[in-house]
């Protein structure tokens, strides 16, 4: 009976957050944890506000993927949605040059990039939400680093790499978050 009331639990809470996240939950071909992670991350940049100087009225947010992230493609059922009153935009990086960064508002950083701290340290000081899914990512000096919890995903913020960056996060997210700084 236990096992039947957790399998309601679960069932219940992906059915909420399907609901919740439209379309980012609906490709199959999709790993489940990469689009909850998907959910989240799209979850996390409402609650961010960028320098007006960095992202006007209207323009798109362009978030940015690095590396061989397997949520890239969970993230794509983003691309077109609105944030507020901006447009998502994804785009893939290559190399983690300035030149190809300087477009981004957000970058997530797979796990599997190598000197994930010299480039974040390169980044720091820049309006951009950097997200990863490496560990310690958010101690490291990345602005939210996903974690695996007990069947769930959860998320460090370090406030003082958002602030370096000259962004704002709003205290209901921040609620949700482990602070790490």
């Amino acid at each position: 009976m236990a096992v039947l009331i957790a399998r309601l639990r679960r069932w219940a809470c992906l059915a909420a957050l399907a609901a919740f996240a439209g379309s980012l939950l609906a490709d199959p071909l999709v790993s489940r944890e990469e689009r909850i992670k998907a959910v989240l991350v799209f979850k996390i940049l409402k609650f961010v506000t960028w320098p007006a100087a960095t992202l006007a009225a209207k323009d798109p947010l362009v978030l940015c993927v690095a590396g061989e992230a397997p949520i890239a493609e969970a993230l794509a059922s983003a691309e077109g949605r609105l944030i507020g009153e901006h447009t998502v935009a994804l785009r893939r990086v290559h190399n983690l040059s300035l030149a190809e960064v300087k477009a981004c508002h957000a970058l997530y950083l797979s796990a599997g990039i190598r000197d994930a701290g010299s480039v974040l340290a390169a980044l720091r000081g820049r309006p951009l939400l950097t997200l990863g899914d490496a560990p310690d990512f958010a101690r490291r000096g990345g602005c939210v680093g996903l974690l695996r919890g007990e069947n769930r995903l959860l998320f460090e913020v370090s406030l003082k790499a958002v602030r370096e960056n000259g962004l704002e996060m709003a205290a209901p997210l921040l609620e949700l978050a482990t602070l790490v700084d």
